[in-house]
């Protein structure tokens, strides 16, 4: 897969917990959609099991070379799927990744600051 592209959905949820066989495959990507069709050497068709999406986030120092989408994203991605092995793996990351992030964020806002045009949490 190329550099630019990450996993989502299912196959992220697999990777983060190893609790689940996809059976929908969600490649993210920054490339322009045609790029990818040459690299996987195939396109994705409207009635089969691969989807490709635009990256829509910044990477983070944090995860610079992650191969999944980001903890809220694969929850997101699982959870509107409606499917119930997809919502119990997007429970499984809420517990274990998401819960710690919200807690830390309770009660906190972000400020904009325009002299620096910067956003901070407080």
């Amino acid at each position: 897969m190329p550099a630019t592209a990450v996993w989502g959905g299912e196959p992220a949820g697999d990777l983060e917990t190893g609790h689940m066989n996809p059976e929908q495959w969600t490649i993210y990507t920054a490339q322009a959609k045609n790029d990818l069709v040459k690299i996987l050497k195939r396109a994705p068709q409207s009635d089969e099991n691969l989807k490709v999406d635009n990256k829509f986030w910044m990477d983070t120092i944090i995860h610079p070379n992650n191969l999944v989408t980001p903890e809220l994203i694969t929850y997101t991605d699982l959870m509107i799927t409606g499917d119930a092995r997809c919502i119990e793996t997007a429970n499984i990351i809420y517990d274990k990744k998401l819960t710690r992030i919200f807690e830390i964020l309770q009660g906190s806002y972000i400020e904009w600051n325009p002299a620096s045009e910067t956003y901070s949490l407080r």
